[in-house]
């Protein structure tokens, strides 16, 4: 099947001057995904940004809408790319992760590139190979609230200063879902920035700051940053609720669900979680509802939960994060991520 690549707009900074327009009203002007140039001090060199890879996540956007209506000169060219703006424009603006006839486009970066959102990563994959960047940073918000963290699939100095523009708290991953991040390697330097929820003005605002000192920081990689002033979270797994069980979160076991996760869950993300600690109920299916996978598609439930009657309690002290009470967003992606203690550094 041939498929003809979605259309990406070209823009360049300079005839966006003076931007004035609200971020939603400059979003709407967009209508498709859309590279903007920023001509920076340096032109021998040059950085990534990308935002809106999903539509519902848009605090990195907003963070590049301050940086453009302030005019900032990066250090060096700055290619940004804004992603899912068909359902980020979809009301209310900034809503809906992906249109429903669509890919999660965060899921379409590793072959093969078989539909719409398919072709646009492959078309995005190939600029960024043109570009040849010393960095790509892409910004997310986190599915509940929570602090900010990097997230990566490489653990290096350089993806630790990256991360140290914006967080103090490092993911090391080595879960493929086809995200963008898995193209990093130890010389391609490449991290997720996760900073908070997608409603909060903390999360705006930790996205402008840490885009600020990505644009105007002229070595990225001379901070001086150690790996003993962070939190490096190693290898982390997915609670998931198995398909065609159903999902609810509250204050006590919801007659009927399959599984019912307390309504303070997002209380826990990052926080250390004892052994033993009930995060929720179990129904009729008891922990066969649930799954955690390994690398190799293993199941591992047992290793880091378990039932004491109908109470869904942990097995092994942990910390978690991602975690959202939106039931919509936990049947979707997953109810969160997790790291035993011995994984935490």
């Amino acid at each position: 099947m041939n498929l003809e690549p979605t259309a990406i707009s070209y823009l360049e900074a300079e005839s966006l001057n003076p931007l004035t327009q609200a971020p939603e009203e400059f979003l709407r002007n967009l209508k498709q995904p859309s590279w903007i140039f920023i001509k920076g001090r340096d032109s021998t060199r040059c950085r990534i940004l990308t935002t809106l890879l999903h539509g519902n996540e848009p605090s990195g956007f907003i963070a590049l809408h301050r940086c453009l209506s302030e005019s900032l000169i990066p250090e060096t060219d700055m290619h940004c790319l804004v992603a899912s703006v068909p359902a980020a424009l979809q009301e209310p603006f900034f809503s809906t992760r992906m249109l429903p006839t669509q890919r999660d486009l965060n899921r379409c970066f590793t072959p093969p590139f078989y539909d719409e959102q398919g072709q646009l990563a492959k078309e995005i994959l190939a600029h960024i190979k043109k570009l040849k960047p010393e960095a790509i940073i892409d910004i997310h918000n986190t599915s509940g609230d929570g602090p900010s963290f990097g997230v990566s699939t490489i653990s290096n100095p350089s993806h630790i200063a990256l991360t140290a523009l914006f967080s103090h708290r490092l993911v090391i991953t080595n879960i493929r879902l086809g995200a963008l991040m898995e193209i990093a390697t130890d010389d391609f330097h490449l991290i997720t920035v996760e900073v908070g929820g997608r409603q909060e003005p903390s999360s705006h605002e930790a996205a402008y700051q840490g885009l600020s000192r990505y644009m105007s920081t002229r070595n990225l990689y001379d901070a001086g940053i150690t790996s003993e002033v962070f939190e490096i979270l190693q290898h982390p797994v997915r609670l998931e609720i198995k398909a065609y069980k159903t999902l609810s979160y509250g204050e006590e076991q919801k007659p009927g669900a399959d599984v019912t996760i307390i309504a303070e869950i997002e209380k826990y993300n990052f926080g250390e979680i004892p052994a033993n600690q009930n995060l929720g109920w179990l129904g009729k299916h008891g922990i066969d509802a649930l799954t955690v996978k390994g690398t190799e598609n293993q199941e591992l439930i047992s290793e880091y939960f378990k039932a004491d009657g109908n109470n869904l309690q942990t097995r092994i002290p942990m910390k978690l994060f991602m975690a959202t009470p939106d039931p919509q967003l936990a049947i979707g992606d997953c109810l969160f991520y997790l790291v035993g203690m011995d994984r935490c550094i």
